[in-house]
């Protein structure tokens, strides 16, 4: 079976550390030789360092589109999309997204496609999270797309 990035470029990579605890490393891959935003494909590929239950990552991803702004309507229809396919995480599963030149999302569990996502707006406002100028952890934003 073939990597979701087989094809893409990796861009940037950064490890996200609370205190002392390591959370995840994540990767963003594209088409290109540096990152541009709204520009796609895009992937963005999180190996986890620890266990995070499912419940966990709806809340912290609510949090974060709450502190980007989107609406509590936006925020309840994308988390909708997910809820029932995001699985509990374990120490070195793999969680990636995929949003394609249509701006359709796939998520991938441990190289193992389990969602497909048509509504467009959803894998940038997802990828925001990370990407967007007004995310929560802008030195993380800089190693990913190479500007560290």
């Amino acid at each position: 079976m073939a990597s979701p990035v087989e094809n893409l470029n990796i861009i940037g990579q950064a490890k996200l550390k609370v205190l002392f605890w390591d959370i995840y490393e994540s990767y963003l891959y594209t088409d290109k030789q540096e990152y541009r935003p709204d520009v796609y494909p895009v992937a963005l590929r999180i190996r986890y360092l620890r266990d995070i239950s499912k419940d966990d990552l709806l809340e912290r991803t609510d949090k974060e589109w709450k502190d980007l702004g989107l609406s509590k309507e936006q925020r309840q229809q994308g988390l909708a999309l997910v809820e029932n396919v995001w699985p509990d995480i374990s120490k070195g599963d793999e969680l990636l997204i995929k949003v394609d030149e249509n701006q359709e999302s796939t998520f991938y569990f441990n190289q193992k496609s389990i969602a497909h996502i048509k509504d467009k707006s959803f894998g940038p406002q997802f990828l925001d999270i990370w990407l967007s100028e007004n995310c929560s952890r802008p030195e993380l934003r800089n190693q990913l797309i190479g500007k560290s």
